[in-house]
Parts: C-alpha cells; structure tokens; sequence
C-alpha cells in the first residue's frame, strides 16, 4: 500500500503555483479553490550577513524594505511546501489549507491585506525568500542556529518534537538506544531538522536522506529502512492511516519551535508579527485553529 493513500489524492503532487486569498474581518477562512500557476526559479542568494538575530526591539525600529511592499502592494505572500498535514497539505490538487494557512490567513486579515501563497520546495525555501520572491515562510519551520544565520525569525508559534516511527514487525525495539547500531537504517528527510537529530542522536546507525518523506515512509512499510524520523504532528498523521502496519514506540527525544522567517533588515516587520503572535493566542483564535486541526491527534 502506497503512502500517499494517508492523505487525500493531489497531496504529492506539488506544483508550483499561487493562490490568493482575501483577508475580511470573519474569522480566518479556508482557503480558496482557485489557484494561478506561476513557475518560480528562486536565484541563489548573497552570502549572510554575520548577525544571527535581530536587534533589540526596544530600540528605534526603522521601516524595512519588506513591510513596505507588502503594504503599498496591498498583499503578503507567504511561502510555504505544502507537503506537511496538518500544517500545510493539498486536499485536491489546485487547494492548498492547513494549521499553517489559517494562521496566515489571520495575519492578512489582521494587516488588512490580502493573503497569496506561494509553493516552494523546502530547500528553496530560504533561498525564494532572500531573494524577496515571497515576504515570509510560514511552513512548520524550525529555528535553527544555521538557519537564522541568513534570516531573522519571529517569536515562536508552535511547539513539537521530532520522533521515531517503527515498522510493526520491529516491536523487539525498547528503547531509543537499540537503534544506535551499524545495522540500523534510518530514515529522514534532508534538510530538516529530523535529518539532524538523527545524525546527532544515532551517529552509529546508518542515516538515509530523502528528498521525499512520503518515499521515506513507504521504504519503512516495505521494510528496507528500519526506522523513521520526523516532527510528531506529520507522524501522528501517518499512524492515524497505517496503524496497523507502523507505530510510534517513543515520546518526542527534542523539543522544537515553529517560527516565521523574514529577510533581514526587516525589524518592524518582525515586530509586527510577534503582536500578532501575541494577539492570536490571547483573543481565542490561536486555540480555536489549534482544535481545527488537532483536535483529533493531541
């Protein structure tokens, strides 16, 4: 049985396209089914700057280039790969919805702009942002020392942890250290933070990296890899379809937080970003987006 079933048809076929959607003063809507193609080939970006966060906030903030656009242009475009229920998935192929769209769609509504969305490959990710394609990645993104060595992010909005998945025929396996062997295929996705969680927490195992996690999983239903890592919430996607066939024998073994991620020499727009933030967990709407889309996994 081929992984792809776990999620309705479309979900692997990511297309780059954009999507727009308006932002009124109703609660965050779904997004729209519409979509216009656009073919985005992210150049390479300039080497980072040196700093790795931005500067306080209490000091004076300037306009930045970002938070300029967006607002005589009358829209944000958030960038995202739409490979990662519940955050971000495609229920059909020209409708991309998610934890991750309702809170952009928020964000939009909150700025009183419209919202579009942008697919992009995760390693094109932070390379389509710094070469100002979209104005911020909103895609169940960790913060990571190397990463914010090229981007600021915004305060966090989501908290996880990266897990194991076995295959059911591996039930033998009790603990997490039993997988620290030269035997021992595991498999991640590369470019995550899954990829390097398990490097430094299984250096003797045999660490396979895929471009794909949904190939990755279906290698661990065929039994050519031994083990999978991932973030919880994609992971109790996948045991809520193939419970009989894979499982989760373990708690989270990291802790992560999601976070926005915007160019630098953009301060009042993180700024701006972190009072949303702040405004959506405190006014209900973060809780009632959170049952949305979790309420049957937490």
């Amino acid at each position: 049985m081929l992984f792809r079933t776990i999620v309705l048809a479309g979900l692997l076929l990511v297309n780059t396209g954009t999507l727009l959607f308006a932002a009124d003063s109703a609660a965050p809507a779904a997004p729209a089914d519409t979509v216009q193609p656009a073919v985005t080939t992210p150049e390479q970006p300039a080497a980072p700057a040196d700093t790795t966060q931005p500067p306080a906030q209490e000091e004076a903030v300037s306009e930045g280039p970002t938070m300029k656009r967006i607002m005589e242009a009358k829209k944000i475009v958030v960038g995202l790969e739409p490979n990662y229920p519940p955050f971000e998935f495609k229920p059909t192929i020209r409708k991309i919805e998610g934890f991750d769209i309702d809170v952009a769609s928020y964000i939009a509504k909150s700025l009183g702009i419209k919202l579009e969305i942008k697919e992009i490959a995760w390693d094109d990710l932070i390379p389509t942002l710094e070469s100002d394609k979209i104005d911020v990645i909103i895609s169940g993104m960790t913060k990571t020392p190397a990463r914010a060595n090229k981007v600021y992010f915004s305060d966090p909005y989501f908290s996880t942890g990266q897990v194991v998945v076995l295959n059911r025929k591996r039930k033998n396996i009790k603990s997490l250290t039993e997988l620290n062997m030269p035997s021992t295929k595991i498999g991640v996705q590369k470019g995550t933070t899954g990829e390097q969680a398990a490097k430094d927490n299984f250096p003797k195992a045999k660490i396979k990296s895929y471009d794909d996690i949904y190939a990755c999983q279906n290698d661990l239903i065929n039994n050519k890899i031994d083990a999978l890592v991932y973030d919880k919430p994609l992971v109790v996607e996948f045991i809520g379809v193939l419970q009989e066939k894979i499982f989760m024998p373990f708690e989270p073994f990291t802790t992560e937080e999601y976070c926005f991620a915007v160019n630098k020499g953009n301060i009042d727009f993180i700024k701006k970003l972190n009072e949303i933030i702040k405004e959506i967990k405190t006014n209900g709407t973060y809780d009632q987006i959170f049952k949305k889309w979790f309420s049957r996994n937490e």
